[in-house]
This record gives C-alpha cells, structure tokens and sequence, in this order.
C-alpha cells in the first residue's frame, strides 16, 4: 500500500467538510486584503481547496512578486498540515 501524500492527509482529516466553493475562496480572500489594507500592507491571497489546488487568488498593485509564490505555497501548506496557515508558519523549527 503506497503511503499518503501530507494534502491526501489534510484533506481526509475533514471527512465531512463541505467542499469550498469559488464564492466562499474568494469571500476569504477579500477578507485577507481588507485586512492588509488597514495594516497598509501590500500582499498577495491564495485560498486552496482540500486536495491544495489553487482555487482563489489576488495580488494587490504593488506586491512584491516573490509575493505570488509564497501565498500559494503557504495555502497548500496549510491544507497538508490541516491547520490555519498562521499557525503552520509560528509551529515551524
């Protein structure tokens, strides 16, 4: 039996999680940017789907470019750790 993958573990330690659906992916997103904004940050917002495809993402006018690629990174990180991705990051050695 092959071993499973860290997202194939993310995503059954949800079994009965609803799948997320564009409107709700970019809900968060939105909620991601409107935060930056009050903190005057400019970043970019990847939201991943339980397998950790990419399913919403923004950047802001004047992001960073590396910006792009750690968003994205971070939200499948997230889903293979089955945490928030605040708390992926601070948990790291």
């Amino acid at each position: 039996m092959a071993s499973m993958s860290a997202l194939e573990r993310g995503a059954r330690a949800f079994p009965h999680h609803t799948a997320l659906i564009l409107a709700e992916a970019n809900r968060i997103v939105q909620g991601a940017l409107k935060r930056a904004r009050e903190i005057n940050i400019r970043i970019s917002a990847a939201v991943c789907d339980a397998g950790g495809r990419v399913i919403a993402f923004n950047r802001v006018d004047g992001a960073i470019w590396a910006s792009v690629n750690g968003s994205q990174r971070k939200a499948i990180a997230s889903v293979g750790f089955a945490r928030p991705s605040g708390e992926v990051w601070r948990t790291s050695p």
